[in-house]
């Protein structure tokens, strides 16, 4: 509702005041608009996290922003804490600002805030005071000595007469709409583990009351105080030069010198050929660099990498910065952009808003010891993560909203499954949520339904952005507000894109599981080679697409396109990883790059300015166009192409090309840009149709067009692994067990380790260490890999051992009956007697059930002496080692995660074949022709059609890997029996649409049902 007048000022929560504010910043914002209010301050509790978006969205709506918070003692993760002695503050200028940071930061530095007037110390300049509590006025004069005429008292009713103090009632808004009030509840229940109920009976929530209309005033709003206290505000957290970088100085004023002094150091120790262009390149960025004042940056990124090195954890630099000179001689990046072709532009030139981004993909194993060595080199009080809040999405409001309703855990889970199961309506995810609950049968939650979809998209809490940091040039509590995040690591208040507005530079090391294979394997490799740039055998494993565990080439869709596509040099790998992007693909550039690639189709480069052009003008255009085959594949052939035409520099054509993404499907603004581009061609010298033709292709292109330099840096990584994969299996094989975060399920990395001739050897108690290693020409799995068994229960072993018997290896570690099940059901502990190999399952499976309860040792001896060493007599000897065989393998399934002692389908193929099953490598034998094929599903993905969802579908057997498809159809008939991962018998035709095989299921059906 709104206020039967405009006042001047009104405080307000957004629901960055997490678990009790209800609207968005710019909901408030509008809201203002509306009611004609003129001023609005933003009091959020204990944050300022929504006050750069604040100051946006107010100067966009004409509405003076004022910049305060609200101090509560009590606050914590899951208590809002009392209103009763509340204090607000609102800074008046950029040293209220300052102290609004330093304060709020010393409040959250903890897990529960204290008295707000004890965080005051030395901090109250350039703030106004203002409280509802006689007693916090009266101490604010008798701990602080704080001027009267900073000090406002919002309560008309409360008088502190003969004190100086001014009485200033303002309005406050929390609940924008009478109906806000139960989501306000909602919210508070949710934040305070209470159900709504016990919320209305506590009345924690006593600052919104729901007797009242949400924005009503507790007195006077027509006062003059009010208007003479608005106009002393000056903050602006927009201004130029706030939002100027504040890195620290490397070399104090001198930044630029030596930016200088190591590129040109680095080149010459390089001595590329053709060093003209490397030197005419270089100063051309430095000038860029040095123009807009990012020498410190370029510094402090190489400062990390170099210390990266000093720790050996390995980095790559990633992203449009890979076409940076600069930032490759100093070993921030790995790609030479001059030899690649790369343009510096595409990351940063004069015309860009943007500040630069440099992102370094660090080694998981390392970033951690790498986190520690920046705040060691830069001061721990100049460092900082940043924050990311977490939205609630349909499960996690349904489980949060019901759960505060009192509905019990079973019927909230059977609530999520009801969501779950509507996955394939044609809905939002929205209505899907109220439908569900509409559905529930509950009338509670039927009633909530609308309430609880509104919590959709509302920050629910903090957590830290996985690789972001900032560093500053002084203490970072004078500049930005900071906070603990779970798990202890210092944030921002503010999330990365208001860290940027804010003006940080940022710094993203985020964690990347193959610089970590890669690390682990070099390691294993007798004088840690270095990976050459060129290898005959490693391009045979890319060609032949045998890259199943491999970074960025793994994929079915990018495994078909390494087939497809012919792999000779870099920049094959580099369109590779471009034209497998969904846009490419759907824009058929994909289908025409390769057909040209294969000499399939004949081209001219410039065709697609649809006519004859043999200006001068073009040729490097034309040049270009011939390694992309004709086609428009990157950000960088959007940018020369409109240089090129449009006769303008490549940093104007980078801000276009950023313009043109920007307008979207805005009908107007498209129009506008496209006449003003084919004038400014004209202009130039272009003919007005070769003008129109190069605006409608690049328009076309450019929303899904991919940056070069991009695909580069991970084309990079491709290869790397693909090497290892080529020359190192061994190695690369333990990392990817020891740090898999692979496309497919670890029993198909385990697979696909074995089918390169690796041996995978079961865990032991006696030699495993906590993560695989190497032994002799195998793996060894580690520990760690059991499914269950506690880290503490882990080291006692590997500390304990050698163990001669299960009864000592029980009696030292003390594993829980579960653990124990792991251990043994794994064949970690067939070497300890009475347990061996052959006697596997009987023997294990007595003993087990020996220790139904929690046995203590000493009762070991009795479990153990009704153990039969061997299987009963009679039992045929092949029938029973098949029977062994089939039941480890189910084990190790379950407890490893992968199957190791044999693949399930070699163990079924006898079964397989009788039913007239092929193995996946003869599938190609059959194109065109019906077959049955046996196999395990390794991946699927959903794909809607206006016919019905498609469903992607690659199954494994034990000669490797098929692509197979259930078209709508069929997928609706048959889609629902993929509960598990089989293994499965399918009837299906064998198709190879350009070349590339795949198996067209019509008929599926678990294969225990043969």
């Amino acid at each position: 509702m709104t206020l039967s007048m405009g006042p001047r000022l009104v405080i307000a929560h957004s629901h960055y005041s997490l678990g009790f504010g209800t609207a968005s910043v710019e909901e408030l914002v509008r809201w203002a608009v509306e009611s004609n209010v003129s001023a609005l301050a933003l009091t959020d509790i204990e944050t300022l996290a929504g006050q750069i978006r604040f100051h946006d969205a107010c100067c966009l709506a004409g509405v003076k922003p004022l910049t305060g918070v609200e101090l509560r003692a009590g606050f914590s993760r899951r208590s809002v804490g009392p209103a009763a002695g509340r204090l607000l503050l609102l800074a008046r200028d950029d040293e209220g600002y300052g102290n609004l940071c330093r304060i709020t930061s010393r409040r959250r530095r903890r897990s529960e805030t204290g008295d707000p007037l004890e965080s005051l110390a030395g901090a109250t300049g350039g703030l106004y005071l203002l409280s509802d509590d006689v007693g916090v006025i009266e101490r604010l004069a008798r701990l602080h000595g704080v001027d009267f005429d900073s000090v406002r008292m919002l309560d008309s009713t409360s008088s502190l007469a003969g004190t100086g103090v001014i009485t200033a009632a303002i309005p406050e808004v929390t609940a924008l709409k009478e109906q806000d009030v139960q989501l306000h509840r909602l919210l508070m229940a949710i934040r305070h583990r209470l159900t709504v109920g016990e919320v209305r009976q506590s009345r924690i929530d006593s600052a919104v009351d729901p007797g009242r209309p949400a924005a009503s005033s507790t007195g006077s709003v027509r006062s003059e105080e009010i208007e003479r206290m608005v106009e002393t505000f000056t903050l602006d957290l927009r201004t130029p030069e706030r939002i100027q970088p504040r890195l620290p100085e490397l070399q104090p004023g001198a930044a630029a010198g030596e930016l200088r002094n190591r590129c040109r150091n680095a080149l010459d120790a390089l001595a590329p050929t053709g060093g003209d262009a490397y030197a005419a390149r270089l100063e051309r960025e430095l000038t860029t660099i040095e123009n807009l004042g990012f020498a410190d940056y370029f510094l402090a990124v190489a400062e990390i990498a170099r210390g990266a090195r000093e720790l050996r954890v390995e980095t790559a630099g990633r992203g449009s910065a890979a076409g940076s000179l600069v930032a490759f001689l100093l070993g921030v990046t790995t790609i030479d952009p001059v030899a690649s072709g790369l343009l510096f532009e595409r990351f940063l030139h004069e015309q860009r808003q943007a500040p630069p981004d440099i992102d370094l993909d660090v080694a998981s194993i390392g970033r951690d010891e790498l986190n520690r060595w920046v705040v060691g080199r830069f001061g721990r009080e100049r460092v900082a993560g940043i924050a990311a809040y977490s939205t609630f999405r349909a499960r996690s409001a349904i489980r949060a909203g019901s759960g505060a309703l009192g509905i019990s855990r079973s019927k909230v889970d059977w609530l999520v499954r009801q969501y779950a199961s509507m996955r394939d309506r044609d809905l939002s995810e929205g209505d899907r949520l109220e439908l569900a609950l509409q559905q529930s049968g509950l009338p509670s939650v039927r009633q909530a339904a609308p309430l609880i979809r509104r919590l959709l998209g509302m920050p629910s809490h903090l957590s830290a952005h996985p690789g972001g940091i900032v560093i500053g040039d002084r203490h970072l509590d004078e500049l930005v507000p900071l906070e603990l995040a779970p798990g202890g690591k210092l944030v921002t208040q503010y999330d990365y894109g208001a860290v940027e507005r804010a003006g940080f530079l940022k710094i993203d090391l985020l964690g990347n599981h193959f610089l970590s294979e890669m690390q682990e394997s070099l390691e294993g490799l007798p004088g840690v080679p270095t990976i050459p740039k060129d290898d005959a055998l490693t391009w045979e494993t890319l060609d032949r697409a045998d890259t199943i565990g491999c970074f960025q080439v793994e994929s079915p869709a990018m495994r078909s396109v390494l087939r497809r596509l012919p792999m000779k040099r870099f920049s094959d790998l580099v369109a590779a990883l471009a034209v497998v992007r969904p846009g490419a693909a759907a824009g058929a550039s994909k289908e025409r790059y390769i057909r040209r690639a294969r000499g399939e189709e004949r081209f001219r480069p410039l065709e697609l300015l649809g006519e004859v052009v043999d200006d001068e003008r073009y040729a490097d255009l034309r040049e270009r166009l011939l390694r992309t085959n004709g086609v428009l594949l990157y950000d960088e052939d959007i940018i020369r192409l409109l240089s090129a035409v449009g006769g303008m520099s490549l940093a104007s054509a980078d801000a276009l090309r950023s313009a043109l993404i920007s307008a979207g499907e805005d009908p107007a603004a498209l129009t506008r840009l496209g006449d003003e581009f084919v004038t400014r061609a004209v202009d130039s010298g272009a003919r007005a149709g070769t003008a129109q033709n190069a605006w409608s292709a690049a328009s076309r292109f450019a929303s899904y067009s991919f940056a070069e330099a991009h695909a580069a840096s991970y084309a990079d990584l491709a290869w790397k692994a693909a090497w290892l994969r080529t020359h190192a299996p061994l190695q690369f094989g333990c990392a990817l067990l020891n740090h898999h975060r692979a496309l497919y399920p670890l029993r198909t990395i385990a697979a696909a380790i074995q089918r390169w001739g690796v041996e995978i050897v079961l865990p032991s108690v006696n030699s495993s260490a906590l993560s695989a290693k190497l032994v002799g020409d195998g793996v060894l799995i580690g520990l760690s890999a059991i499914k269950g068994l506690n880290r503490r229960t882990a080291g006692d072993i590997i500390g304990g051992r050698p163990f001669r018997d299960l009864g000592k290896l029980i009696d030292v570690a003390r594993p829980a009956r579960s653990e124990l099940r792991g251990l043994i059901l794994s064949g970690a502990c067939d070497e300890l007697p009475p347990l061996s190999p052959d006697a596997y399952p009987h023997v294990h499976d007595v003993v087990l059930e020996g220790f139904e309860g929690e046995v203590p040792p000493r009762a070991l001896s009795e479990v153990l002496s009704r153990v039969e060493a061997r299987p009963r007599e009679g039992a045929d000897a092949d029938e029973f080692r098949h029977y062994q065989q089939l039941v480890r393998v189910r084990n190790e399934i379950e407890i490893l995660g992968m199957h190791v002692t044999e693949h399930p389908m070699r163990l079924l193929r006898a079964e397989a074949e009788e039913l007239g099953c092929l193995p996946a490598t003869a599938l190609d034998t059959r194109i065109d022709r019906s077959v049955r094929f046996a196999g395990i599903l390794a991946a699927a993905r959903r794909v809607p059609t206006r016919e019905g969802e498609l469903r992607y579908l690659t199954w494994e057997d034990e000669t490797g890997l098929v692509e197979g498809v259930l078209f709508p159809a069929a997928n609706e008939r048959l889609g629902r029996r993929l509960t598990t991962p089989g293994p499965y018998l399918m009837e299906g035709t064998v198709r190879a649409p350009d070349g590339d095989l795949q198996l067209v299921v019509t008929e599926l059906r678990p294969f225990h049902e043969r």
